[in-house]
């Protein structure tokens, strides 16, 4: 049972910390509204991870996309993507608002719209749904009893949850050590980075749509 514990442990450490769009979206949070937002960003990715794997390794079937649905989910995910990138780049502080040399953001949404918009960006990436569908479907397949498989999901689960505990602490402690101007480089960096996302989205849009 420890060796499953710490099987998953590693197999959702390794799927989580690779930076994409769900980690850039906690790193952009904790630099604007701190640790317990950006938390709340990786707890609705988690949640995502945990209905996806679940599904596939105590389902009766591997998780499966027909085409049409994959191209539907790529171009929602293209638009959502898109639409946090222009947040992004509207709420960068901007000087001149107040008093001299200050800058001033948007303000915080509540927190359960970073737990919302954690769900967003995961639900609608169709490799986080594949690569999940894949994975449950071989552990499912070992031939591992149910006890062993479900220490193992913990396991994953607690990969995944941990990472993001200490991720969001750590990207809100070097926020903190910012220079002025710092925040309005990072919101505009991220959102340029999450629209090269959606163009890859888009992309596999169109792609699915001509098979």
């Amino acid at each position: 049972m420890v060796r499953a514990l710490l099987n998953g442990l590693v197999l959702g450490l390794s799927v989580v910390i690779p930076f994409g769009p769900v980690n850039l979206v906690v790193f952009r949070t904790a630099v604007s509204g701190g640790a317990a937002r950006a938390f709340a960003v990786g707890l609705g990715a988690a949640t995502m991870d945990a209905l996806y794997l679940g599904a596939a390794l105590f389902g009766a079937a591997s998780l499966r996309i027909p085409p049409a649905v994959r191209a539907g989910l790529c171009l929602a995910g293209s638009i959502f993507l898109t639409r946090l990138a222009i947040g992004m780049f509207r709420s960068a502080p901007v000087r001149g608002a107040g008093s001299a040399g200050c800058e001033t953001a948007a303000p915080h949404r509540p927190i359960f719209g970073e737990y919302a918009a954690g769900i967003a960006v995961t639900a609608l990436n169709p490799v986080t749904f594949l690569f999940w569908g894949a994975v449950g479907s071989a552990l499912a397949g070992s031939g591992a009893p149910r006890p062993v498989l479900s220490v193992t999901y913990c396991g994953v689960l607690s990969g995944v949850v941990g990472w993001f505990a200490v991720a969001s602490n750590l990207y809100a402690f070097a926020a903190k050590r910012l220079r002025p101007g710092g925040s309005r480089v990072v919101n505009v960096a991220c959102g340029a980075v999450l629209l090269f996302y959606a163009a890859r989205f888009l992309r596999e849009a169109l792609l699915a749509l001509r098979t």
